[in-house]
């Protein structure tokens, strides 16, 4: 087996493997952005609960359900707080992920170039050595003339 194709079963392999390095980032970006989404809907929440409460306040509701808003305000809060951990986990995996591919993806480009280099490196020797083949058939045939 020559060179070249050594190296091009070598870029298929790597290739193989930046796909699946692809995939996990495509996952993982998946998984991301339903944090970030998530997150967002808390944010709403909390927006909407506030006013809510601000509506309460100014109808001087009463002290129970006034306390229960802000009860829930409180834990729409903390899960917001929970959740932009979350998101920032994610940011920092889908990161790692990314990088991984990449690596993978450089990877490949020099599987494929040095594959490209070997060929074209077969490709001369192989014209000289038909020129050269060539040559001797000419020299042959004028010598075999006289």
């Amino acid at each position: 087996m020559k060179r070249s194709e050594r190296f091009r079963k070598f870029s298929e392999i790597s290739s193989g493997l930046e796909n699946n390095a692809g995939a996990k980032l495509a996952e993982a970006q998946l998984q991301l952005d339903t944090q970030k989404n998530q997150l967002a809907e808390l944010k709403k929440y909390l927006s909407e609960y506030q006013l809510q409460l601000q509506a309460k306040l100014n109808d001087t509701g009463s002290a129970l359900v006034i306390n229960g808003y802000q009860k829930f305000i409180s834990s729409l809060k903390g899960a917001i707080a929970l959740q932009t951990e979350v998101v920032r986990k994610s940011e920092l995996e889908t990161e790692e992920f990314r990088k991984a591919w990449m690596e993978k993806r450089i990877e490949v480009n020099k599987f494929d170039q040095a594959a490209d280099n070997f060929r074209y490196q077969e490709d001369v020797q192989r014209n000289k050595a038909e020129q050269a083949e060539n040559d001797d058939r000419i020299s042959s045939n004028y010598n075999s003339g006289k």
